[in-house]
């Protein structure tokens, strides 16, 4: 059998909450039901109100929050392995356009290529497309 029951508290402390607890038994042993365990998410103030007003109950964690937190250690490695692999790819793309050039063709060793080129399969001859003119500063 479940029964619920609603009330508006101003606080969530552990005296307040053992209130409601307290509340909450009396109806139920009126009706002759005992209150065998509670689950909650296992905050510390429902923890100790539990243990305050219902000692012979057992009090047990809701399994979506004792997951939760079991899975935060793994959440939090692998939020830091993947912050980290974005580094390392940053700095590899960083690398390769300072090797590559920018879009205007810039590149480290102070030669300027104004419109693409590829070296042609002799290599002797520098092949260039056409308009394309090569700069050396």
């Amino acid at each position: 059998m479940r029964f619920s029951s609603a009330k508006t508290l101003l606080s969530s402390t552990s005296e307040d909450l053992a209130q409601l607890l307290a509340d909450v038994k009396a109806r139920l042993e009126k009706l002759g039901v005992p209150i065998a365990a509670v689950i909650s998410d296992g905050q510390r103030s429902i923890r100790n109100a539990v243990a305050t007003a219902l000692p012979e109950a057992v009090h047990g964690l809701c399994h979506f929050h004792y997951l939760h937190e079991a899975a935060k250690p793994i959440y939090e490695a692998d939020r830091h392995a993947k912050k980290e692999l974005k580094k390392r790819v940053r700095g590899i793309r960083g690398k390769r356009a300072l090797s590559q050039g920018n879009r205007q063709g810039n590149f480290c060793c102070g030669c300027r290529l104004l419109s693409g080129s590829a070296l042609s399969p002799n290599p002797r001859r520098l092949s260039t497309p056409r308009n394309a003119r090569i700069e050396v500063a």
